[in-house]
């Protein structure tokens, strides 16, 4: 198998011989659920149970707003309070 990593100036290949690849798969069958989850976010893999959790709370939010039991925020002034924090937890 042959896969390609990407370095800040070319694309190099990468020979995995079958058995290397069985003891990669291996190692990963013995995870944790939190360091798979982990792992996926490292390889930015797509997870169709995170998109079905992700889908579930928007369509919850949406329910909430649209029935008046919370109100929407400005995304202008949440950047404003996210910056300020920011800055907060830089100085201490």
């Amino acid at each position: 198998m042959v896969r390609t990593v990407r370095s800040s100036e070319r694309v190099e290949p990468i020979h995995l011989s079958m058995s290397r690849l069985t003891e990669i798969q291996k190692a990963i069958e013995e995870l944790a659920p939190e360091e798979k989850e982990e792992l996926r976010d490292w390889l930015g893999v797509y997870d169709p149970a995170t998109e079905r959790e992700w889908a579930a709370i928007a369509k919850e939010r949406i329910r909430q707003i649209e029935s008046g039991e919370v109100a929407p925020l400005d995304g202008e002034q949440v950047l404003k309070e996210m910056h300020q924090l920011a800055k907060q937890l830089a100085q201490q």
